[in-house]
């Protein structure tokens, strides 16, 4: 249950009746931009990070079946912002001793300016956000990982030279997929930039999770480059249903 207020939080424990023997969970619910914080960390020490935006959060994009989910990896990693969940970051891989691998966080920069942590983990991120940690650092990703994990080694000649976005395909409606709009156009438009691309399958039952029915990832030198094509993408790609 998510309450918004005082009120709905009333209404809501008198519907589960918390007791002794059944307790219940009530956690904060976060708001705020949400983002990523990768690392590779040795010996409990990152030897080199990464972040990104979600844009919009996850959350956010599931109240919304009209939104499409878009990840985009910024090549300037020198905000003022990502520095203080840098910070934070650190402090909870070295809190929960967090050895060697690579590490994932999301996290949320809150309307005041705070930080707060939603979740973080000794593992890699989700398929595409991984690999465009290798694309914008111009590395192989999977073998500096498996290098920390079986060697506690870092030897990656990690550099931010691009950015990268992916965009998951969702679109409006339900049943199965009939259809996705757009293909020439959106080919014609992102085709020098673009690394990889699943269209959505004819007959398959639509995915109502944040990820959609396909996904298209792209890099390019320019952040700005980068937001104005997934913007372009998502606008022209229009998975139909039926």
């Amino acid at each position: 249950y998510r309450a918004a207020t005082g009120e709905e939080l009333v209404q809501v424990l008198g519907r589960m009746a918390p007791r002794t023997e059944r307790p219940v969970l009530v956690e904060e619910m976060l708001q705020g931009t949400e983002h990523s914080f990768e690392t590779i960390t040795v010996k409990g020490t990152p030897r080199a990070f990464s972040f990104s935006d979600y844009l919009p959060g996850c959350l956010e994009v599931l109240e919304h079946p009209w939104m499409q989910w878009v990840c985009r990896l910024p090549r300037e990693v020198n905000r003022p912002t990502y520095e203080r969940a840098k910070v934070a970051g650190i402090a909870a891989i070295r809190a929960l001793g967090l050895d060697d691998g690579m590490t994932h966080m999301e996290w949320f920069a809150r309307p005041d300016g705070s930080i707060a942590i939603g979740e973080i983990a000794q593992r890699p991120p989700g398929p595409q956000l991984c690999q465009m940690t290798g694309l914008v650092n111009d590395v192989d990703i999977y073998r500096s990982w498996a290098r920390a994990v079986v060697d506690g080694a870092f030897d990656a000649p990690w550099n931010r030279r691009f950015a990268a976005a992916t965009a998951w395909l969702r679109g409006v409606g339900r049943g199965r997929v009939t259809g996705t709009r757009g293909v020439a156009q959106a080919h014609h438009l992102l085709s020098p930039h673009l690394i990889e691309a699943r269209l959505p399958t004819i007959g398959a039952k639509k995915n109502d999770g944040y990820e959609g029915d396909g996904y298209l990832v792209l890099r390019h030198q320019r952040t700005e480059t980068v937001t104005a094509l997934i913007r372009s993408a998502i606008e022209t790609l229009k998975v139909e249903y039926a």
